[in-house]
């Protein structure tokens, strides 16, 4: 096995000191995530001409990276399998940055709760449950009266203040089932 200096920048190696062979490239595949890229390649040496795998890491240091491996067969001129090339690309950051802006665009900045379009999706699986069970679904709507005067009094920082205040009394009342919601404003 033959590792570039990025393969190795990836893996937090040191090029010519830590060993290459494919047992100790699958050593470095997180436990969880190990035997499903074995059966991968071994797939690849089989009857599947290319392979193509996103997988945890476990570099030296302890850190664990996501990374996207691809891997294809190389033949000779009769059609036999002499070996097999493949990338690594390590793409953490972007698998990252993915969840954050999922998160950003079903969450309230300032509460860091649902907003109003994940509010409406928990709330139609909640009335689909209970049609489906007769199980009794509840919805209260909170709207915190006069706050605009906090916010022209106080100022805008104050009433952010109150917004998550507000948000942290909310959400220690209620249970891990429900669902408490900024819908905009000082609307909950």
């Amino acid at each position: 096995v033959t590792w570039t200096a990025e393969l190795y920048r990836i893996y937090g190696l040191t090029p010519g000191v830590e060993d290459t062979s494919l047992g100790d490239y699958l050593s470095r595949i997180h436990p969880d995530d190990r035997e499903r890229v074995r059966g991968l390649i071994k797939a690849t040496c089989g009857d599947a001409e290319r392979f193509d795998s996103e997988h945890r890491i476990v570099r030296p240091d302890g850190t664990i990276r996501l990374v996207q491996g691809r891997g294809i067969k190389i033949r000779d001129a009769d059609g036999r399998m002499t070996g097999m090339i493949g990338t690594s690309h390590d793409i953490t950051e972007r698998m990252e940055l993915e969840a954050r802006l999922a998160h950003q665009a079903t969450h309230d900045p300032l509460t860091g709760l649902p907003n109003r379009a994940l509010f409406l999706d928990r709330l139609g699986q909640a009335v689909a449950h209970a049609r489906r069970d007769g199980a009794p679904c509840a919805v209260l709507f909170l709207d915190l009266d006069r706050f605009k005067e906090v916010n022209d009094s106080l100022g805008h920082a104050a009433g952010d203040a109150l917004l998550v205040a507000v948000a942290g009394r909310l959400r220690a009342a209620l249970r891990e089932v429900d669902t408490l919601a900024r819908l905009g404003g000082d609307e909950f």
